[in-house]
């Protein structure tokens, strides 16, 4: 659930905490991502908390459920990242986060990792989505067929083997 990313920061005294949660189907139905079709993945929280900023460590270990991205069949790809993110408290209205730097207000009385968790389980996920590194491919005999069907299939226009005869006069 996404509320649980809301951490209750007055809850905590100075010093280190640790808690788990699940960034599940639920947590990523929150961001209405098209992209992840099911996920277990189990976020580990290290929060260590000063008067006047707080460290936050969190890693993310799971699976993570994608369409391949050559054959649409559903695939399952290991996540394992982690991350870093320090809130400050802001000394006054005007400044603005940083990278890893979010400023709250004095009297916030919680964070929220919800939105850096979910963009780092997605880095975490392959630029190709496809089958390549799996031990068993379930890929989706028919769709590859298809494929190299239309591959075969393709040709040149004749209007772009015209416009390669035309030769430029200098």
């Amino acid at each position: 659930m996404i509320e649980d990313f809301h951490i209750e920061i007055v809850k905590y005294k100075v010093g280190i905490h640790h808690f788990s949660l699940a960034a599940d189907d639920s947590f990523f139905a929150h961001f209405s991502n098209p992209l992840v079709l099911k996920s277990a993945v189990k976020v580990d929280v290290e929060l260590e908390k000063h008067s006047n900023w707080i460290n936050v460590v969190y890693t993310a270990t799971g699976t993570l459920q994608a369409i391949c991205d050559r054959c649409l069949v559903p695939i399952d790809f290991p996540i394992n990242t982690n991350y870093r993110i320090v809130f400050k408290t802001a000394i006054d209205e005007s400044q603005e986060d940083e990278d890893d730097v979010k400023y709250i207000k004095p009297h916030h009385t919680y964070i929220n990792i919800g939105d850096s968790v979910y963009e780092t389980i997605l880095l975490d996920l392959p630029m190709a989505k496809n089958c390549d590194e799996l031990e068993t491919k379930p890929c989706d005999l028919k769709m590859l067929n298809k494929l190299s069907e239309t591959e075969d299939k393709q040709e040149i226009d004749p209007r772009w083997e015209k416009l390669k005869e035309i030769k430029i006069k200098k």
